[in-house]
């Protein structure tokens, strides 16, 4: 397959339970989109059971020639080609000179995120206790697991999430970016998923998926010591020890 006709990359940069298995299963029923998940996830297993149908890329393989050989693969038709990157991936060389790649322009961005890192946290931990991480269509949602969370957790949660966004965006500056939001496109994914067409180059076509979101309930209705946590953030942020928006994580709108 030469250059001209091979498919143009996106990749999906987020973090886990922002979504990026949705958007990624959305664009996948397009018709000129074939995409996978995450390449280049460390641990060789995790990469085998991520790079399906493509062979796992080896440790210290050349990233460029790894994406080359697999994109020459891809059946003609498909005019799209992309995969998932999780923030924290592709930290050490060789691997590393993906980042570069991206901020150079080598393939569209689809930046996801969520805005609220609590319910980020509350969906984290009740996916990995209900060990379900896709519900699908005709599925019984689980009940919602009463959960306590002592603060330092919700501190180095919120810190790290923010550090590894705010490190993709600074790194990514330069490149070929759109920011997508978990809670915009949860309540007008038709709308949202237009813009993310629009963005690729892609006609536009309906999208759809066996996927759904796993709505959460009130947070307080989750989280036992949520009144606790609330109360001891707003004095953190009043006394200038932790970030005053903090705080807005616990509005349960």
């Amino acid at each position: 397959m030469n250059q001209e006709s091979a498919p143009q990359r996106f990749v999906i940069v987020g973090s886990g339970r922002t979504g990026s298995s949705w958007i990624k299963l959305l664009l996948e029923s397009h018709p000129q989109v074939f995409a996978t998940g995450e390449l280049f996830k460390k641990k060789d297993e995790a990469r085998e059971r991520n790079s399906w149908p493509f062979r796992p890329i080896a440790p210290g393989e050349d990233h460029r020639a790894y994406l080359d050989e697999i994109t020459s693969t891809i059946a003609p038709g498909f005019t799209h080609f992309g995969f998932k990157l999780f923030c924290r991936h592709a930290q050490d060389p060789p691997w590393n000179q993906l980042w570069d790649d991206l901020a150079n322009g080598h393939a569209h961005i689809i930046h996801l995120r969520r805005r609220n890192l609590l319910a980020q946290l509350i969906s984290t931990r009740t996916a990995a206790h209900n060990k379900i991480w896709q519900l699908h269509e005709g599925q019984d949602r689980p009940d919602e697991v009463p959960l306590t969370i002592e603060i330092d957790d919700v501190e180095r949660f919120f810190s790290r999430a923010e550090a590894e966004h705010g490190w993709a965006d600074d790194v990514l500056a330069s490149g070929r970016k759109i920011d997508l939001f978990y809670e915009d496109i949860a309540a007008d994914p038709e709308s949202e998923m237009q813009g993310v067409l629009d963005f690729l180059g892609l006609p536009q076509a309906q999208l759809t998926t066996i996927t759904r979101v796993q709505r959460q309930g009130p947070k307080r209705d989750v989280l036992l010591n949520f009144d606790e946590l609330r109360q001891r953030f707003a004095d953190r942020a009043a006394a200038g020890i932790s970030p005053a928006h903090w705080v807005e994580f616990f509005d349960d709108e």
